[in-house]
């Protein structure tokens, strides 16, 4: 039996190992950066905390089924992947600039609370204002 399943995973192709090397180092990075959010802004209610995580994990694998769906019948062109990436990106970059200023230490227990209020205005602008948005981190529109 365990000979079965090696040799399964040994056929896989080369790009089935990279996309699977592509996401084992997002959520290696994304553990990272959760253990230095908690050693500076510690959970305060776990059981809140977990339940919200196992939601976000159970969102994100809905959307991934979905997004294969549609690769299935349109180009990451047509769905506009690289603008959508860009969002996504861009938005924790102005996180990270706001993250690593004196004003989240400064602040203690309430510099999560002002992280909060900046993610939640660089996801409003980003969804009203998507080309000012762009603009902002230096990327013309180009589509």
């Amino acid at each position: 039996m365990p000979c079965r399943s090696s040799a399964r995973f040994v056929s896989w192709s080369a790009a089935n190992l990279l996309i699977l090397y592509f996401i084992d180092t997002l959520l290696a990075v994304g553990v990272i950066a959760a253990g230095f959010c908690y050693h500076v802004f510690p959970v305060e209610e776990a059981e809140g905390f977990l339940l919200g995580l196992a939601l976000q994990a159970i969102a994100s694998l809905v959307s991934f089924r979905d997004l294969v769906v549609m690769l299935h019948k349109y180009t990451p062109d047509q769905l506009g992947l690289k603008r959508r990436f860009a969002f996504v990106f861009l938005r924790w970059v102005g996180m990270l600039l706001v993250a690593f200023t004196p004003i989240p230490y400064a602040l203690g227990r309430y510099g999560a609370f002002v992280l909060v209020i900046v993610y939640i205005a660089l996801t409003i602008y980003a969804e009203l204002k998507p080309d000012r948005f762009l603009a902002a981190f230096g990327e013309a529109d180009k589509q």
